[in-house]
């Protein structure tokens, strides 16, 4: 490899050859490139690559403060409006990839859970959660740790007592489940949706 003053690369290859009469030639391929023009665009392609590569890896998260946002958030999760009664409410959303979880923590009004429930979700049972395996929403709520996406407000019922409620798959996805389990004792449903493109 030969460096010129100009910044181009010359790189040559030799190889013997031989002719149809029998003759050995020596063969000489060239090839010449301007160096900063190639290198330069390398390099910005480069940099996308590690950007698009780091976006998907890491994906991004948002925790919504104001009551207008978290009230955006109820709706788009459950079609309603958050009731007055609902006093407390908190709301995390995760990416990453082509998948999206959230979590939502908020006070326990009877007619709103109600309301939730009664579009697909089915009562889960003790042996449900005997097997957690058989099915992800299980598995991630029966989980011995938190999902390290997980906001630090959001809890798993553990050994408490609770009333659990889940549904299979997600509108406008190919994949998910959603949760809800109500902690009786401090009036508030913790909530967790997941789904995947």
């Amino acid at each position: 490899m030969k460096l010129s003053p100009d910044a181009s690369v010359l790189l040559s290859t030799e190889d013997i050859a031989f002719g149809g009469d029998g003759v050995a030639r020596l063969i000489t391929l060239s090839y010449s490139f301007r160096l900063d023009h190639i290198s330069m665009r390398v390099a910005r392609q480069f940099l996308f690559s590690v950007l698009c590569v780091g976006m998907l890896l890491v994906g991004c998260s948002r925790e919504p403060t104001g009551r207008g946002e978290l009230d955006q958030e109820f709706q788009a999760e459950y079609g309603f409006p958050p009731p007055s009664g609902v006093a407390e409410l908190r709301c995390r959303v995760v990416r990453v990839g082509d998948t999206w979880s959230k979590w939502m923590l908020f006070t326990y009004d009877q007619a709103t859970v109600e309301r939730i429930v009664s579009v697909g979700f089915t009562n889960a049972m003790a042996e449900d959660l005997k097997r957690p395996w058989e099915a992800l929403w299980s598995q991630d709520l029966t989980a011995s740790r938190q999902n390290p996406n997980a906001p630090k407000w959001f809890r798993l019922p553990g050994d408490r007592p609770a009333r659990i409620y889940y549904k299979l798959g997600h509108p406008n996805d190919v994949a998910g489940y959603s949760y809800i389990w109500i902690d009786d004792t401090n009036k508030t449903v913790f909530a967790k949706s997941a789904a995947w493109h």
